[in-house]
Order: C-alpha cells, then sequence, then structure tokens
C-alpha cells in the first residue's frame, strides 16, 4: 500500500490554500456558489509522493478537498441525490447490543482471507468497531464494504480509520441497528457479536445469494452448520480463538452435531 500523506488546507480572503505532494502551494479562488478556478502556484520543498489528501475546509457553504490531486467540492447546502443510498440514523434510545471488542489485526486478514474476499466482493461487518475489517477488505482487495455499529463513539472511529486510510470511495459507515440492516447485496459478512445475537441475524443473513460467505469471529451461529471451522493464534496477545466459516444457502445443523 502507499502511503498517504495529509496535506493541510485553509481558506482564507476567498481563496483556498493548499500544497500537494509534489511540492507546490497553489491558491485557488472560491466562489459562493462552490465554483473555483487557480489564481496562483509557487514550489516549495516537497512533502511527500503522491497520492496526498488534505483535511477538508468549508467554505461559502461548500465542503473542499484535495483528494489523490484532484480539488473536489461538496455543497453543503444541496438537498441528498435521491439515487444515492443515504445513512440511516439509529432509534431514540436504542443501546448497543455489545460492547466494543476489536477483533486482532492479524485475525482480520486471516478471516477475510478464509473467506476468499476479492476485488468484486461487497463487505458487510455487522458491529464494525473501529472500522478494521472494512478498512483492511478494502486496502487488502480494492472492494466495496459498509460498516454499521449503533454506537456514536465507534461510527466515529470508524470514520476516522477511513479517512486515515484514504479508502472512503470504497468503504461507508453507518450508524444504524444491525437487525434493521438489508444483507441481501453483500457477498461476505463479519461477525463478532456472540451467539444469541448471531442466532438472531439468521433470517438476514438467509437473504444473501448463493455463494457468499459468513465469517465470525470466536462465536458460531447456533442452529447452522459451518463449513469450516479454524484456529487463529494472534501474535497480538497470544490467546488461540475459533473462526467459523459459513457458504450460503446456510444449512440447518444436526442436534447434537457441530
Amino acid at each position: 500500500m502507499v502511503p498517504t500523506t495529509r496535506v493541510t488546507m485553509t481558506a482564507a480572503g476567498g481563496r483556498l490554500i493548499h500544497r500537494t505532494g509534489n511540492g507546490q502551494v497553489t491558491l485557488t479562488d472560491v466562489s459562493a456558489e462552490g465554483t473555483y478556478k487557480r489564481c496562483g502556484e509557487f514550489k516549495v520543498a516537497p512533502v511527500a509522493t503522491e497520492p496526498t489528501w488534505t483535511f477538508p475546509v468549508v467554505a461559502n457553504g461548500h465542503l473542499y478537498l484535495r483528494d489523490q490531486g484532484v480539488l473536489r467540492c461538496y455543497d453543503l447546502r444541496a438537498k441528498p441525490d435521491p439515487k444515492e443510498p443515504q445513512p440511516k440514523g439509529r432509534e431514540p434510545n436504542r443501546e448497543p447490543d455489545v460492547i466494543f471488542v476489536p477483533t486482532p489485526q492479524d485475525v482480520v486478514g486471516k478471516m477475510l482471507g478464509a473467506a476468499k474476499v476479492a476485488k468484486d466482493d461487497v463487505v458487510a461487518d455487522l458491529g464494525c468497531g473501529d472500522g478494521r475489517i472494512v478498512v483492511t477488505a478494502a486496502q487488502t482487495f480494492g472492494c466495496k464494504a459498509v460498516g454499521y455499529d449503533l454506537d456514536p463513539e465507534c461510527v466515529r472511529l470508524s470514520w476516522a480509520a477511513v479517512t486515515e486510510a484514504a479508502v472512503g470511495r470504497l468503504v461507508r459507515i453507518e450508524e444504524a441497528d444491525i437487525f434493521k440492516a438489508d444483507l441481501s447485496a453483500f457477498t461476505v459478512v463479519a461477525l463478532y457479536l456472540g451467539e444469541k445475537l448471531n442466532a438472531k441475524l439468521v433470517p438476514q443473513l438467509s437473504t444473501m445469494k448463493p455463494g457468499s460467505r459468513v465469517i465470525s469471529h470466536i462465536f458460531p451461529i447456533p442452529g447452522v452448520k459451518p463449513d469450516q471451522v479454524f484456529k487463529v493464534t494472534s501474535s497480538e496477545d497470544d490467546v488461540e480463538r475459533p473462526v467459523y466459516l459459513y457458504t450460503l444457502p446456510l444449512t440447518k445443523e444436526i442436534t447434537g452435531k457441530r
């Protein structure tokens, strides 16, 4: 992965001042309508090789950021595009079902590898915590991914991770109830919830297309036969834990056997 460098951008006197990775400082005039044009630049010491990403700046009711060498502008006053999926807010007084306990990063890699994630997959992490699973999926395999979490702090952490990794084009984070999420379009779903919650998700998981995969850290899905169970020992804590892999359509487990 090519390291991404954050580059400072500021707004002053109706202009954006942003420094690019090749050592240019560019002055850009911005209008109240959100249009902009380059009005000057000068050479400074290089800060990094591309790609670069700037902290966003708000000016004249618009959000500006420089992404991969392109200056992007978003109208903060515009109504959402009805054709684009919009994040869903959580229900009032709805508390998270579990506390956030992160899956070790080396285990994340082995889980996604076992699920044979590829570029054309769409990954969901139900209870995304700090976003490490969806970010790793996008970084490693170049696939799209969506993280769901009911905890606003976890949503904030996840968005920060998405920004840090510069995978915003591939990853979306939603503050939403996982039990109301439509999983039919996903080809891989990651779980680290607990047996009771896994069982509650079976009707939603069953809407996924044949050949889709469900990968669960530590906890099985009660009543469902896994295609594979393997043990992973993380270098972070030297603890061995099971990982369960399921392939759609889900197969009912014979009572008394796993």
